[in-house]
């Protein structure tokens, strides 16, 4: 059970006095800070913790916060830690390739197991999990290999206008079937977005593990929206566009994309063919399309003559 369902059973088990609840929020803080995991999943589930706290005692979330805050010079130094390991990911990009990408949209898509579904639109569109389990909308767009996306999270209660999104490995309309498929078996509408990701979120990053991993690479959903940007971007993006403004767009981002450089920015996928490629294998398929054509007309006139020659004689 995830430490953040289990603070959550034991907060909403019964009615806590202000001060046993702050206690157990840093009984909490501490469990998670000794855990061992990695500094992002130790301040993600801290803050998993904080809103807990803020749904079910919204009045004790701002002293819950106030011994979650470093001085300032501790927020110096992580700043600074922050900076030299955002560096090293950027100069030590984790490796991946093109087709094992794709190979793996292509083979979950055909599953019936419901996190394989989940972990399948998330390559395929870069979408975070909740948005893909219950909040996100997938319809049709004008564009080729794009579906229309609204429902995002994290817009800091803005309302997003819908907008386009490159679908990788499949159609869109497979896509928006997965998509029914998925809400099908597990229905999270009602649920709020703490609980939703309570429920999946380490299960999705336990069974991504299993589907691409690999020595030395630590995936996670977060990656894999790096990884889908960084395809997107080689597929379909406008060589006019910097590819952080095109990453920033399509992953939703506002304004200036250094979210993008800092967190996004530190995969490399190979063996993706850009969009001039692409280009030039469709006009070589129609090219021979258009010969097999030719033949096909060529042999049904012989057929045609043979047939008239058999019936004079």
């Amino acid at each position: 059970m995830p430490i953040e369902v289990d603070f959550e059973n034991q907060l909403s088990a019964k009615k806590l006095s202000d001060s046993k609840v702050v206690a157990l929020v840093r009984i909490y803080h501490k469990k998670i800070e000794d855990s061992g995991l990695a500094q992002n999943t130790r301040f993600t589930k801290m803050s998993r913790i904080n809103m807990i706290t803020k749904r079910l005692y919204p009045h004790l979330y701002t002293t819950v916060l106030a011994f979650n805050i470093p001085d300032r010079v501790e927020k110096k130094s992580q700043i600074k830690a922050r900076a030299e390991f955002n560096i090293n990911r950027l100069e030590n990009r984790e490796e991946f390739t093109y087709n094992e990408i794709i190979n793996s949209i292509k083979t979950l898509k055909e599953s019936s197991h419901y996190y394989d579904l989940v972990i399948c639109v998330l390559l395929a569109t870069g979408r975070r999990s909740s948005e893909v389990v219950a909040r996100g909308y997938f319809d049709k767009s004008n564009l080729p290999h794009h579906v229309l996306f609204s429902g995002q999270l994290k817009t800091k209660d803005e309302q997003r206008d819908a907008y386009d999104i490159p679908v990788l490995g499949m159609t869109p309309n497979n896509l928006i079937q997965v998509v029914e498929n998925i809400r099908t078996i597990k229905d999270y509408s009602n649920e709020t977005n703490e609980f939703i990701a309570s429920r999946t979120n380490a299960y999705i990053n336990r069974e991504i593990i299993k589907i691409i991993d690999k020595p030395n690479r630590h995936i996670t959903s977060e990656t894999i929206r790096s990884i889908y940007a960084f395809i997107a971007y080689r597929l379909y993006g406008n060589p006019k566009i910097s590819e952080p403004v095109y990453c920033s767009r399509i992953l939703g981002h506002k304004g200036v994309p250094t979210v993008f450089v800092n967190n996004y920015n530190h995969i490399y996928c190979s063996g993706v063919p850009n969009s001039n490629e692409s280009e030039e294998t469709i006009q070589g398929l129609r090219e021979q399309l258009d010969k097999k054509n030719n033949e096909i007309i060529a042999l049904k006139t012989e057929i045609a003559s043979l047939k008239n020659q058999i019936k004079k004689h």
